[in-house]
């Protein structure tokens, strides 16, 4: 590798940390409201359905909705 990607590595991990770190460091000082925690607890599964959905139904790239779409059959179960 060359040095140029070592740095784009470097910088790239440090922007990483840095953002984890801030909203660690301030996390007990932060108040969120009541329906922000509540609604928190939606992201997972809507996380999970984002990834999952597109593979299942888009295998190829294109709507693959029968009955011969191994992927359809086997999230069904």
């Amino acid at each position: 590798m060359s040095g140029e990607e070592w740095m784009m590595i470097a910088g790239m991990s440090a922007v990483t940390f840095g953002i984890r770190y801030f909203l660690f460091a301030v996390a007990d000082r932060l108040q969120l409201a009541p329906w922000l925690l509540d609604s928190l607890k939606f992201i997972p599964p809507a996380v999970l359905t984002a990834i999952t959905v597109p593979a299942v139904v888009l295998p190829n790239g294109e709507w693959n909705l029968s009955p011969a779409n191994p992927y359809l059959i086997a999230a069904l179960v």
